[in-house]
């Protein structure tokens, strides 16, 4: 006796939709989780480059500014090396004491100094020493060699003050252009200036600091 399907027909075409509609929606599950981790990880990698990079833009902002400051280091020991050589130019010579008991002999209080350069030769250093002993008070700077070029045995050096009138100025020239180891004195500018309530005379002189003609007029006393 043959069998009998009691299964309409329209039940197993139902059961067979349901079938592939649970496939394709656990298909499109596993599909949009896969998208999801996806999504994830590639949003994890750029946040990991992102800090990654601004890391290494930390770093390069780190090393430009350690670099700065290693060149401005560098420049600040140059410098220092070229005072100190200025420095030692001058040390153990007898240049300085010369030129300040010229000054001190030549001075009157109607003459202000504002600075005293040393033209010093072969150097490029600048330095400046504050606070001249004796009754003129001046800036004593150190600055390279300029237009005038002393011999082996001078020194140059450049005075810049003030006087009461040119008078003044004249006689405090005159002392200082007799006082034992300056020579070649000239004035090199000069002008009317008012200060305060009055008007002064601004000058700048030039002259030499001459060891061995200091020598000698010690040695004819």
């Amino acid at each position: 006796m043959s069998e009998i399907d009691l299964i309409p027909l329209d039940y197993r075409q139902s059961r067979i939709i349901r079938t592939w509609l649970r496939i394709f929606m656990g298909l499109l599950v596993a599909i949009l989780i896969c998208l999801g981790l996806a999504k994830a990880v590639l949003a994890y990698l750029i946040w990991h480059e992102n800090t990654r990079v601004v890391q290494l833009q930390q770093q390069e902002q780190i090393s430009e500014q350690s670099e700065a400051k290693a060149t401005a280091y560098r420049a600040q020991i140059q410098t220092a090396e070229q005072q100190l050589a200025a420095l030692n130019a001058l040390r153990g010579q007898n240049r300085i004491k010369i030129l300040l008991n010229a000054i001190e002999a030549a001075y009157s209080e109607q003459i202000w100094l504002d600075e005293i350069r040393f033209l010093p030769r072969n150097t490029g250093a600048t330095s400046t020493l504050n606070d001249l002993p004796g009754s003129a008070h001046a800036n004593l700077i150190v600055v390279p060699e300029g237009a005038e070029n002393a011999s082996a045995n001078q020194q140059g050096v450049e005075i810049i003050g003030h006087a009461v009138n040119h008078s003044l100025l004249a006689e405090f020239m005159r002392q200082l252009g007799q006082q034992p180891g300056v020579a070649n004195m000239r004035l090199m500018d000069t002008g009317l200036r008012t200060y305060t309530t009055m008007q002064v005379v601004d000058f700048k002189l030039s002259l030499h600091i001459d060891q061995n003609s200091q020598q000698k007029t010690q040695g004819q006393r």
